[in-house]
């Protein structure tokens, strides 16, 4: 080359990028290391002749806004696996409180069960003693007035 040539040059350390590849707007080409996913310098998203700043291509704002939709597509998957696994720790949580008050129902249900025998037991008791005495009763007046 006689070093008239305008445009930019092929980087001489990367012989794989043919003639093809190389255009006067810089950026990630598909022949390129990287396959023109956007990776690399900062470049890839202007025009260069060196003289003037870069500016933003439609094409490479249309990516950005890919990524970013990406981005908050993510997020929202990952926001809503963890609201299903609140949901589920939630549905746990409900189904052992309902489990448990279940529970406590029966509890108190058999306790309250144990106390009305208790009393007729107790009474049954009571009224088992008071027939023994008074039956012994006349026994004990008649040998008391025997004496």
């Amino acid at each position: 080359m006689d070093g008239s040539h305008q445009g930019p040059r092929l980087d001489q350390s990367r012989p794989w990028i043919s003639k093809a590849c190389a255009v006067t707007r810089v950026t990630v080409s598909p022949c390129a290391p990287g396959g023109g996913r956007g990776e690399g310098d900062e470049s890839s998203s202007g025009y260069s002749d060196n003289e003037r700043k870069y500016r933003r291509d439609p094409v490479d704002k249309l990516r950005d806004e890919l990524q970013s939709l990406r981005t908050q597509l993510q997020q929202d998957t990952n926001a809503r696996g963890l609201q299903a696994q609140m949901y589920d720790d939630l549905r746990r949580r409900h189904e052992d409180l309902e489990r448990d008050m279940t529970r406590r129902g029966a509890e108190q249900q058999m306790t309250s069960m144990y106390d009305n025998l208790q009393k007729k037991y107790d009474a049954l008791a009571t009224e088992m003693s008071r027939s023994r005495e008074m039956r012994q009763a006349p026994r004990l007046t008649m040998i008391l007035g025997s004496v």
